[in-house]
């Protein structure tokens, strides 16, 4: 019941952060975007074509009253609006290309897992050594890197003069790897450090020293007891770069032109084509929200100490009512 509570306080708490982040997403789209009616008829229609469109559109409403009307049309019927050129829903072409670029994302945080989080546990069981050394220059390269710029050197490396993979697409496993080593690089880095960072922490308290002393294996020391207690940064970075990872998808599904949220995004700023690029971005804030609350769960499940807090909830409120 305490579980269910808190996951119920935590999506309480999500609403005026989502409700915010639509506001300012669109005050800035409506504010870069001029005339939508003129967007979208051109400058040969008439001033009555332009008066009737803005009245079907309903422009001629005070901007929070169009706002109110965006997040009620979303909250009650999972509509954001047309696309001002094609007139087609942009939820349809939202929900279509989302599973890509939530695939890529996936691809790119499962390299980051297991590329990032042995490396920073060896690199801090190792600490000074050259072993050391090397993961945390690789790690200072990986997080220099940007996206877009790795992104055309594995293309021209490993697609352009070895040929070993496609250079574009997203159709099947082989396509999978230079967009998800694009995206999983940076994320790997930044990991890596973190957990180096919380190992390290971690090492030096007194119950690891008293397991080595029990005769417990160097390996099961690590894993049972430094680890999992090292676990809590860790999976916050995680549930972080995870949002990242979908954002920076735009980026990566342009360079390898994956049909995904992202192209669809950009090409839409392209045509100016702003219910497109206001819906994909809200929908990846609330993905990033809700990232957010399934890490916050998982501290539960990798730290007792957050169980009992739970337990300890019940047992007040028992006592409260006994006395």
């Amino acid at each position: 019941m305490q579980v269910f509570k808190y996951v119920i306080k935590r999506l309480l708490m999500m609403v005026p952060v989502v409700l915010g982040t639509i506001l300012i997403l669109y005050l800035m789209m409506m504010a870069v975007a001029g005339d939508p009616a003129e967007l979208i008829l051109g400058e040969n229609a008439s001033q009555e074509q332009y008066d009737e469109l803005r009245e079907d559109l309903g422009l001629n409403d005070p901007i929070l009253v169009r706002y109110g009307k965006y997040v009620w049309d979303i909250v009650s019927k999972g509509d954001f609006g047309n696309s001002w050129y094609t007139s087609k829903p942009v939820a349809e072409g939202i929900l279509e290309r989302f599973p890509t670029t939530a695939g890529l994302a996936s691809c790119g945080i499962f390299i980051m897992i297991v590329i990032g989080i042995p490396i920073g546990v060896i690199s801090a069981i190792k600490q000074y050594t050259w072993v050391d050394n090397l993961a945390v220059s690789l790690g200072m390269v990986g997080v220099s890197m940007p996206n877009f710029w790795l992104g055309l050197e594995l293309i021209i490396i490993f697609a352009l003069k070895l040929g070993w993979l496609p250079a574009s697409g997203f159709y099947g496993p082989a396509y999978w790897i230079l967009p998800g080593i694009t995206v999983g690089i940076n994320s790997a880095a930044t990991v890596m450090r973190t957990t180096r960072s919380s190992v390290l922490e971690c090492v030096r308290q007194d119950y690891v020293r008293t397991a080595r002393a029990k005769g417990q294996s160097e390996q099961k020391v690590v894993v049972h007891h430094v680890l999992r207690n090292a676990l809590i940064p860790i999976l916050t970075v995680i549930g972080m770069q995870f949002g990242i990872a979908l954002g920076g998808a735009v980026v990566v599904e342009t360079i390898f032109s994956i049909p995904g949220l992202g192209k669809y995004i950009v090409d839409a700023i392209g045509k100016r084509d702003f219910p497109i690029v206001l819906g994909g971005v809200v929908l990846l804030a609330i993905c990033f929200s809700v990232v957010n609350l399934v890490v916050d769960l998982l501290y539960a499940i990798v730290d007792p100490r957050m169980r009992t807090q739970f337990q300890g909830g019940k047992k007040k409120k028992k006592e409260a009512k006994a006395a």
